[in-house]
Order: structure tokens, then C-alpha cells, then sequence
């Protein structure tokens, strides 16, 4: 009996080892980038799913002199690696992220300017943010809820108050091990061998950029209309349900909007040059504002985003950029 359990546990150990071997060196999330072989391993269709855990490492790794701040709209929309990017923002890191807000910018900044600290490397030299007013609307009968740390928050070196996270090694050793001892890893690892021969295949580069290459699959199949009925479909029923006030009953102000002075207050006392990006919002979308309510609220926010700016003694210009339909002030 006892040799049959030493067998067993030799046995388990080394699959185990192999299993981690395997999923370190294939690297589904990109979240070791040891082998980045074309037609291997480069392309990394599950990366995007992980994306907050993978980019908070990442960047660090990196140690961008321009970073990207936003939501899905600025992960997709800004190549780090075009030719448009001046040499002293270079490298430039995608820190954008699907699905989340302005306190997540926030964080990640810190974070980032934590590591400089950490480094003795100088902060981000040039820092693009988009903004985008869903992100900005809240209910002006309720007050401002409290912010707590998340699994997200977890893994930068910061906490939402903006002191030190004292919890962030035993998270990235908790990632690590997801990402090369578990089942799931592993079967993320066989996807990203199978998904090297795909034109089509989701991906998201070692600079966090995300090239949407799955949404050309879906549009030759399905054409473009039938992407944008589902677009317009999502938007109207996200706007139909929310708020028209960007000021909640604590105060005239809102966590978005204390999220905004934050970042132009870090950025200042960091000497980095702020890009602030207002989408280009389509016309569909624009008309959608206008069914639902928000159009009013669409200019009076970006009233409020050129006036908190100035009244904090910042310089504004705006400039339209015809070429890409895009209003910017910096």
C-alpha cells in the first residue's frame, strides 16, 4: 500500500510539474511573455478575459513612458504601437479596461506611479485618458457610496485610499498559480495552440492593446448592420435605465467627477502631460441620447470637464481632429 501511495504522489507531482510547464510556456494570458513564438503562441485569445490581472503586471514589466487610460472604447481604439506616438512617450502601454470607470483609471495610475516610486524610473511622460459620460451619470437622490477593495484592487501596489497594498504578494502568487496549475489554465493553453491558424482569433498584444480581429470574423459573416442593431439595442436600453444628473445628493460632485480631479491633480504634481479624449461618439449614439433623455446632460458634462480643469488652474485648448470625427482638449 504505501509504494502504491508513493506512486500515486510521484505520479500526481509530475503532471502537475508538466501541466504548469506547459501552461508557462505556451502562456495563455500573456501573463509571463517567456516564449512569444508567431504561429505558436503569440496570438492570446483568452488573455482579454483576464485582462485586469494581466495588465496590472504587465505594465510594471514594461515601465511605459505613455499609457492609455479608458474603458473597452480606449482599449480598442489606441495602438501603442502607431507610428503617431512622439519618442518620448515611448513604449507606450494600453492600460485600458473593459467594463470599468473612472476609479478604475484612477487606481491604475497610482499604480503606476507607485512602481515608478518603487523603480526610481521617472512617471509616464505622456498619459491618454478617455472619458465617456455613461461613466459619469448617477442618481442625484443618493449619496455617495463608499469604495472597498476588490480582487482587482488586490493586485496593484496601491489600495483605493491610495496607500500601500500590504496583500499584493500573496495575490500575484494566487494568480501565478491560476495561471499555470489549474485545469482551466490549461485548457486556455490548448485554445491559444488552436487559435494560431485563426485570421479571426481574439488577441491582446504584449502592450495591452486589444485589435478587435474576432469582430471582422463576425462582420463578414453577419455584415456590419446586424453589429450595430445589437449595438444600438445594448446602448438604448443601458440609457433608458440610467440617471440624467452627474451630480449626486453629497454634494454638487459625484465619485466620477472626484475620480476626474484626481487624476488631472496626480498628473500635475507628476509633471505628465494629460491627453484627455472625449469619444467620438456616433450618430446612432448621439440620437439614442436624444430618445432617451441624456442629450442635455451629454453637454453639460462636457461643459463640467472644461471648467474643473480650468478652475484648478490647468490649461485648456480644444482642438477637433475632422480626420477621426474626435474632440480632444489638453
Amino acid at each position: 500500500m504505501k509504494a502504491y501511495l508513493q506512486f500515486w504522489l510521484i505520479a500526481t507531482t509530475l503532471l502537475l510539474l508538466c501541466v504548469a510547464g506547459f501552461n508557462l510556456i505556451v502562456d495563455p494570458y500573456g501573463l509571463f511573455r517567456l516564449v512569444d513564438t508567431p504561429g505558436f503562441n503569440a496570438v492570446k485569445p483568452q488573455a482579454g478575459h483576464h485582462g485586469a490581472m494581466v495588465k496590472a503586471y504587465q505594465v510594471t514589466r514594461v515601465k511605459p513612458r505613455g499609457l492609455i487610460l479608458g474603458n473597452s472604447r480606449a482599449e480598442v481604439g489606441f495602438n501603442p504601437e502607431h507610428g503617431a506616438w512622439p519618442e518620448e512617450a515611448k513604449p507606450v502601454f494600453n492600460l485600458a479596461l473593459p467594463g470599468t470607470g473612472t476609479a478604475s483609471s484612477l487606481r491604475y495610475l497610482r499604480h503606476v506611479l507607485a512602481d515608478s516610486r518603487d523603480t526610481g524610473r521617472p512617471p509616464p511622460a505622456v498619459v491618454v485618458w478617455g472619458i465617456d459620460l455613461m461613466d459619469f451619470l448617477v442618481d442625484e437622490t443618493q449619496a455617495r457610496p463608499g469604495r472597498s477593495p476588490n480582487k482587482q484592487d488586490r493586485r496593484l501596489l496601491t489600495l483605493p485610499d491610495g496607500s500601500r497594498n500590504p496583500g499584493r504578494p500573496f495575490q500575484r502568487i494566487k494568480d501565478y498559480g491560476e495561471a499555470t496549475f489549474t485545469l482551466g489554465a490549461l485548457i486556455d493553453s490548448l485554445e491559444t495552440l488552436r487559435a494560431q491558424g485563426d485570421a479571426h482569433a481574439r488577441n491582446l498584444t504584449p502592450l495591452g492593446f486589444n485589435p478587435m480581429r474576432d469582430y471582422l470574423g463576425i462582420a463578414a459573416n453577419e455584415g456590419y448592420w446586424a453589429l450595430f442593431r445589437q449595438r444600438d439595442i445594448e446602448n438604448l436600453r443601458a440609457y433608458l435605465s440610467r440617471p440624467k444628473s452627474l451630480h449626486d445628493a453629497t454634494g454638487p460632485s459625484s465619485g466620477a467627477l472626484d475620480d476626474f480631479r484626481e487624476v488631472l491633480d496626480l498628473c500635475r504634481r507628476n509633471n505628465i502631460s494629460l491627453k484627455l479624449v472625449i469619444y467620438p461618439y456616433h450618430a446612432h449614439l448621439l440620437e439614442i441620447l436624444r430618445i432617451s433623455g441624456h442629450l442635455p446632460v451629454f453637454e453639460a458634462w462636457k461643459r463640467e470637464l472644461v471648467h474643473i480643469p480650468r478652475r484648478r488652474g490647468a490649461p485648456i485648448r480644444w482642438r477637433l481632429l475632422p480626420a477621426m470625427g474626435l474632440q480632444r482638449f489638453q
